[in-house]
């Protein structure tokens, strides 16, 4: 599947987003994802922190899809100050 294919599906529990994340990635086992990488970006700023409360967190589609950018840009040598810059320009179009 494509990232595309999950945009009815959102929101997503963390468990969810990070299924969706790693089934779009299937093809590239070595860029799957945990909740714990999830918990680490948002910490980082390279994912927005998710709606609702801690035992309530909605993750959005555009979380999967910046999940799946990020993990990408990773592979393909790409630094996080790189991902931070061009995440934020994407965010900026959105």
């Amino acid at each position: 599947p494509k990232v595309e294919d999950y945009v009815l599906l959102a929101p997503f529990s963390l468990e969810e987003l990070v299924a969706a994340a790693n089934s779009v990635l299937r093809d590239r086992p070595k860029l799957a994802v945990s909740s714990r990488t999830v918990r680490y970006y948002i910490s980082k700023g390279l994912l927005p922190s998710p709606s609702g409360g801690p035992k309530f967190a909605r993750y959005s589609w555009n979380h999967l899809d910046h999940l799946v950018k990020i993990r990408t840009y990773l592979d393909q040598g790409l630094s996080r100050s790189e991902e931070q810059r061009l995440n934020s320009s994407h965010s900026d179009r959105s």
